[in-house]
């Protein structure tokens, strides 16, 4: 199991080419990198790994969306990513929009969000500020992922 160097939380998307250091694309400051931030290893290279999503079947159709009465840590998970996409700190496009966003990671239809959060401007579209969370940030929110 691949840590990240930044969080020390598994499930890695991201690997630096030429010392094999995995992270989090969220933990990882993409811009202008001529070194690895964690060895600092000489390098501009990265390997980006596929998000493993074990509730899509075959024919990449869903086979469990999340239905039905929040959980606590859907209610934090929300807030967090919330909080994050509204200060620009994720790697994520420019004019993303925040219920495809929230309905993709959460795994649940959009109608499900509009329903729990009637005051959260999901139409709001993303714009990149950071593109990353810094140190604190990715340690705490890994935290919460893992816990969900």
């Amino acid at each position: 199991k691949m840590l990240c160097k930044e969080c020390n939380f598994g499930n890695c998307d991201l690997k630096v080419a030429g010392c094999g250091c995995h992270f989090h694309t969220r933990c990882f400051p993409a811009e202008n990198f001529t070194q690895c931030p964690h060895c600092n290893t000489s390098t501009n290279q990265l390997v980006l790994f596929p998000v493993e999503n074990s509730n899509v079947s075959d024919d990449g159709s869903s086979s469990s969306s999340r239905v039905g009465r929040w959980t606590i840590h859907e209610e934090v998970v929300v807030d967090e990513l919330s909080r994050f996409f509204n200060n620009g700190d994720l790697p994520l496009e420019n004019g993303t929009k925040l219920n495809d966003f929230l309905s993709s990671f959460l795994d649940c239809k959009a109608s499900r969000l509009t329903k729990k959060l009637k005051n959260g401007n999901l139409s709001k579209t993303y714009e990149r500020k950071v593109g990353y969370l810094r140190k604190g940030e990715a340690f705490e929110f890994s935290q919460i992922l893992e816990a969900f």
